[in-house]
């Protein structure tokens, strides 16, 4: 019965999937998560960039909001 809803395949898909995670060496996995977390700071360091620029551009128009006043 479980067959004809894929279960079965699904389970032996998870599990060989473990067995390749398993199979992988502690090098390759540091490797990979070096990989991700370095992909995580270049992305953090582009929006902090984007940020910069875009606080910048808020004072410029503040100051000049704050000459109009005077």
């Amino acid at each position: 019965m479980l067959e004809k809803y894929g279960v079965t395949k699904a389970k032996a898909i998870i599990e060989d999937e473990t067995k390749q995670q398993r199979k992988l060496t502690t090098e390759e996995r540091l490797k990979r998560t070096i990989d991700r977390k370095d992909t995580y700071i270049k992305r953090l360091l582009a929006e902090n960039k984007v940020m910069k620029e875009e606080c910048e551009l808020l004072r410029g128009k503040l100051f000049l909001l704050m000459q109009r006043n005077e």
